[in-house]
């Protein structure tokens, strides 16, 4: 039996000078401002088959005649991720939300230059445990010592004045938009695991969410723009 043709859809075209003007100034496909195919853009490592081919054909068409909005529905198995990571590759930079954590580590599994942005719970916080008596594995399976449990910051009340002291562990966003950090935060031999990735997918050019660590991330941070 051959195999459920894919559906996709695209929203409403975008007219507005402002949307124009955007699209002729980014690089990638035709309707981005470029030249490439999109096809050029399909990730390493991996060669398309002749149904992704098709797929990426038929949404690079839809980016050229203005449309913003694409929903891509195929069956199990078809290579949407690998779709997806063309798109996020030609434009240069994206983020992407999956609904669960299974799926972030397969994209930063298959794709090295997504980095993955997940919640306090998936940590060990290096407050609550001894990184020198218990393993990360260990560590990072017991919720009682999970990030989520440990205090980020505290006040702190002296000469009548009141302030908030941060974990020595916690590093500054600043550090890293030049990537690699230079060294750990003062007094600190490592880096919070939590902040560490956090600060490294919001500075990163592509980054991969779930949905609860995408809409807090929205919620309280500025790495998310419209």
């Amino acid at each position: 039996m051959p195999a459920v043709p894919p559906r996709w859809r695209c929203g409403r075209r975008q007219g507005d000078r402002r949307a124009r003007r955007r699209r002729q100034t980014q690089k990638g496909p035709a309707g981005w401002g470029g030249t490439l195919a999109l096809i050029d853009s399909f990730p390493k490592g991996f060669e398309p088959r002749r149904v992704q081919t098709d797929i990426i054909r038929q949404i690079e068409e839809a980016i050229g005649s203005g449309y913003r909005n694409i929903l891509l529905c195929a069956p199990t198995g078809i290579g949407k991720s690998h779709i997806a990571a063309t798109v996020a590759a030609a434009r240069g930079s994206s983020f992407t939300v999956t609904a669960q954590k299974i799926l972030q580590d397969q994209y930063t599994g298959d794709f090295g230059w997504m980095k993955p942005m997940k919640g306090m719970s998936n940590f060990p916080c290096l407050d609550l445990y001894d990184s020198g008596k218990i393993d990360y594995a260990t560590a990072a399976s017991d919720p009682s010592v999970s990030c989520a449990r440990g205090n980020c910051s505290r006040e702190v009340r002296k000469g009548g004045v009141t302030r908030t002291v941060w974990c020595k562990y916690k590093p500054r966003v600043d550090d890293y938009e030049d990537g690699e950090p230079e060294a750990p935060p003062p007094g600190a031999d490592r880096a919070c695991y939590y902040y560490d990735q956090k600060y490294r997918a919001l500075n990163a050019g592509h980054a991969v969410f779930n949905y609860p660590s995408y809409f807090q991330t929205r919620k309280y941070s500025k790495g998310i723009q419209d």
